[in-house]
């Protein structure tokens, strides 16, 4: 009989990484059988022998834990109603470093002088170089890594893994994911080097509508442990602190929304192999002592990877105001559909050259991209503010150099390239799709070409928006608004797996809930708790569908993958929205009908008439000036959200045996 397939470690394939010492383990039935009447672990050494069970979903390991830093090997077979199977393949999964004691390196800043504004800020270089002893035979080396900005980590001149914008998007006030890599065929016998460039990132880059920055902090920082097991038993552990330096490189401005600037006549060539050169020239990095271990994690979700190459589906060359011999001229690439992510350019011209790349979604009358309904406006200050989205290269004039800016990310289907001499090719350039590695799941076909194509553009949009975090839009905002979240997540979780990539945001989401209960409008929530005694803040938060899915998401998580987690470590949580909600819903009303009628009536308890909420943005001819003002009254979205969430809790209430919550809620 064939075996069980699809072997799944909490909600992830073979992880590398993980923060549980006794995981839980899923898999598919064998071909042909509809029922499991028992099953059987193999975990390194330890069976867990025949266990009379139909659970193949979400099973606790009940063998030995597994310690820091170990790689378990296991398989499953079951007894189905279709006979017994045979082992499955083997899969894998290996811990991080699971506890604070386990960590021996020590936060590090770059040496930096006065910084210039967000959004043209440069990254940074750091490195340290250490040996391996030159007779020892490289067993198996890993590096944990995190960040206070986006990193990439390099070791002798090569980079390590495939992960993009780690650490990612978190709510850094409260927890920071590490990441693992595999660094066995990086390290040698003799000298290494290991080296990170590091950008602003969402730590202090600019974040959201308004572009707010240094949100979360003001330094970059690095954490790096590496372990390189070897052979003969021994260990090299070598991790940031002393002795790391910093300077800068090429990247000279790196921002997530502003976009990424390089001059690769600045390249420090060899600046992560352990005999560079110039490494006495880079300044000391500094030693935090204020930062410590204590709150890192790791991330339950898949990480940020390029995911797909997409070729140009045109390339235009634009005539300027100059005429037709080039000046002025501009190549429009199209690449037939809207992405998260970047371009990839591989002609760069003669040393010197400067091309520029403007993002967009839109042409103008002119046949040039224009981000003119991307601008954002600064209501408080009452200014315009830079959509971003533009990338500049300047060659150096050697053959085979490559532009390829992964310390940021654009929302765009169109590309301006300016200052090109020659007419570029869709061999030139290349369109990276970036977002979560998430599995799909879910398909939709039928007759009627048109159904499909807009289920096609719906997955897209999906995926444009689940960049590490739920956002509503790839270039503008960036922000990940709860109520889209709420709204999209069932969609989204019949499309993809998705159950990782929610419990990772719900984390957020419990970190950023405010003391009161109200959920704020995004989350990770850059504001934080400065906005706790912010009038128009306070005003603003705690918005129905928004906070909603505290109670919302969970609950569809728990629907479409049975995992029981969702709500029990989201419960307080939940109760603690639904509580603001029913509180103010009973203590305040809206002051028309306080006029109306001096003494509520009994139904008014229940009626959510106060405050602020976005309400329903598709409504027939609304209009969004009334709906956006301290008077508006909303009574009838926010009360049929209460109404929503009171009852779904008091069914997860019922679910979690705890009855008396059950009663009330309900």
């Amino acid at each position: 009989m064939p075996a069980p397939t699809r072997l799944l470690v909490e909600h992830l394939t073979a992880p590398q990484g993980l923060g549980l010492a006794a995981p839980r383990l899923s898999w598919w039935l064998p071909t042909g059988a509809t029922r499991q009447e028992a099953y059987a672990l193999r975990v390194g050494d330890w069976e867990s022998g025949r266990v009379a069970s139909p659970q193949h979903l979400l099973v606790p390991y009940g063998g030995p834990a597994i310690g820091s830093g170990q790689r378990a090997e296991w398989q499953v077979k079951v007894w189905t109603d279709d006979g017994e199977s045979d082992w499955s393949l083997v899969s894998t999964w290996e811990t991080g470093l699971l506890a604070s004691g386990d960590w021996t390196a020590s936060w590090i800043s770059p040496a930096e002088g006065e910084l210039p504004p967000a959004g043209g800020r440069p990254a940074q270089l750091l490195r340290t170089t250490f040996d391996v002893p030159a007779e020892a035979t490289v067993a198996r080396a890993r590096a944990y890594a995190t960040a206070h900005g986006v990193y990439e980590l390099f070791v002798n001149d090569r980079r390590a893994g495939d992960i993009e914008l780690a650490p990612g998007s978190t709510a850094y006030r409260a927890h920071l994911d590490v990441q693992t890599y595999d660094l066995t065929d990086l390290v040698r016998p003799g000298p290494n080097a290991v080296g990170a460039v590091l950008s602003d990132g969402w730590f202090r880059g600019q974040n959201g509508f308004t572009r707010e920055h240094d949100c979360f902090g003001s330094r970059l920082a690095l954490l790096v442990q590496v372990v390189v097991e070897l052979d003969s038993g021994g260990r090299v552990v070598v991790g940031t602190g002393p002795g790391w330096r910093s300077s800068t490189g090429e990247i000279v401005r790196a921002d997530l929304i502003e976009g990424e600037a390089v001059d690769l006549r600045r390249r420090q060539d060899g600046w992560s192999t352990p005999d560079f050169a110039g490494a006495d020239a880079w300044a000391p990095c500094a030693v935090r002592d204020d930062l410590g271990v204590d709150t890192l994690t790791y991330s339950p979700a898949p990480p940020v990877r390029r995911t797909e190459e997409l070729r140009p589906a045109s390339v235009t060359r634009v005539d300027g105001a100059g005429g037709t011999d080039g000046t002025g001229a501009v190549d429009v690439v199209d690449l037939g559909q809207n992405i998260n992510g970047w371009m990839r350019l591989t002609s760069l011209g003669p040393a010197g050259a400067t091309t520029t790349l403007t993002h967009g979604e839109m042409l103008d009358d002119a046949g040039r991209v224009t981000l003119d309904h991307l601008v954002p406006f600064d209501f408080m200050k009452q200014e315009a503010l830079s959509p971003g989205q533009v990338d500049q290269v300047v060659s150096r004039g050697e053959p085979g150099d490559v532009f390829e800016p992964r310390h940021t990310t654009h929302g765009f289907q169109y590309v301006q390239v300016d200052g090109h001499e020659a007419a570029l090719t869709a061999d030139d350039i290349t369109g990276v799709v970036v977002h979560t590695d998430l599995v799909r799941t879910g398909w939709f076909t039928c007759s009627d070409d048109r159904l499909e194509r807009l289920h096609d553009a719906a997955i897209w949009s999906f995926r444009d928006n689940a960049c590490d975090v739920p956002t509503d839009c790839p270039q503008r905002e960036r922000a990940p608004w709860t109520g889209d979240w709420q709204i999209f997540a069932p969609t989204a979780a019949f499309l993809y797996d998705v159950a990782g990539f929610s419990a990772k945001w719900l984390r957020d989401l419990r970190a950023d809930q405010w003391p009161d209960g109200r959920v704020p409008n995004f989350t990770p929530d850059p504001a934080g708790p400065a906005a706790f005694d912010h009038e128009l803040a306070r005003f603003m938060t705690g918005s129905s569908g928004w906070g909603d899915a505290a109670v919302l998401v969970p609950w569809e998580m728990w629907v479409e993958y049975g995992d029981e987690r969702f709500l029990t470590e989201q419960f307080d949580s939940m109760v603690a929205w639904v509580d603001f909600a029913a509180t103010t819903a009973a203590n305040d009303r809206h002051a028309r009908r306080v006029a109306e009628r001096p003494v509520a009536a009994a139904h008014e308890t229940f009626l959510w008439d106060t405050g602020f909420h976005w309400g329903e943005w598709c409504e027939p001819d609304s209009d969004p000036a009334t709906v956006f003002t301290r008077e508006a009254d909303l009574a009838d979205v926010a009360t049929a959200y209460l109404h929503l969430s009171a009852r779904r809790l008091g069914q997860i209430a019922g679910l979690l045996d705890r009855p008396e919550e059950a009663e009330r809620y309900r």
